[in-house]
């Protein structure tokens, strides 16, 4: 196993003059969670993200196997992005869903497929790049033999 440095998250740039911050970002930079305003579908931070999880959502790595043995968020579950429709509602039923691949287009098309089924879901943007840039821990898992 492999894995960053741990440490706080945090999925915030600097501020810009008239800028406000996006549902669920304080101004102190604590995590507040998604906000009902935020529809399903969107874009998350990571700091959204983890608060998402501490209230019981799943974290959903939609990327293909080989990515996900050699580098996956931790508490990821794998579920690639063309079986969504079928491992979903068995693995996942009647929780929240936040999508992660690489950068957030896989996971974007995901996450907006799981809103139009009607499920709860959200996407990290930035993907496991911003994952491990906020210092979230990353792990790999062996091949089975």
């Amino acid at each position: 196993m492999t894995a960053d440095a741990p440490g706080p998250a945090r999925d915030r740039e600097p501020g810009r003059v008239g800028e406000r911050f996006a549902p669920g970002e304080s101004p102190t930079g604590g995590d507040v969670g998604v906000g009902a305003d935020v529809p399903s579908g969107s874009g998350i931070g990571v700091g959204e993200a983890l608060a998402e999880l501490r209230a019981g959502a799943v974290l959903v790595d939609v990327r293909t196997p080989n990515e996900y043995r050699t580098a996956h968020a931790q508490p990821a579950i794998h579920i690639q992005l063309g079986w969504l429709a079928t491992d979903v509602p068995a693995q996942v039923p009647g929780r929240t869903i936040v999508t992660i691949c690489s950068y957030g287009n896989r996971a974007s098309q995901a996450a907006a497929q799981l809103a139009a089924d009607g499920y709860r879901a959200f996407f990290v943007r930035g993907g496991l790049a911003a994952w491990r840039e906020a210092g979230e821990r990353v792990v790999s898992t062996p091949r089975s033999r």
